[in-house]
């Protein structure tokens, strides 16, 4: 068998962008969390979001917009892009 070692934890700072989709609107949400799923729960959680909410992970933040959002793990912000 051969020797292999697992990799590094990896501790930079990770994000999430998770749209909310009602009857009325669009919006997106930045998420500190390395995890999907709690993502998604945060979110729903800070959106108050029912069974008429379609929460959607997007995709990953880039470390500028962490940076830019002063992101902290946890933390659940609205999101705009910005040119």
């Amino acid at each position: 068998m051969p020797n292999v070692r697992p990799a590094p934890p990896d501790n930079s700072p990770k994000g999430w962008l998770v749209s909310v989709q009602t009857t009325k609107s669009l919006d997106r949400y930045a998420v500190g969390t390395n995890d999907i799923g709690d993502a998604h729960a945060l979110v729903a959680e800070y959106c108050k979001a029912g069974l008429s909410h379609a929460v959607r992970p997007e995709r990953l933040l880039t470390d500028g917009e962490i940076d830019r959002l002063q992101l902290k793990h946890g933390e659940v912000k609205p999101f705009a892009y910005t040119p």
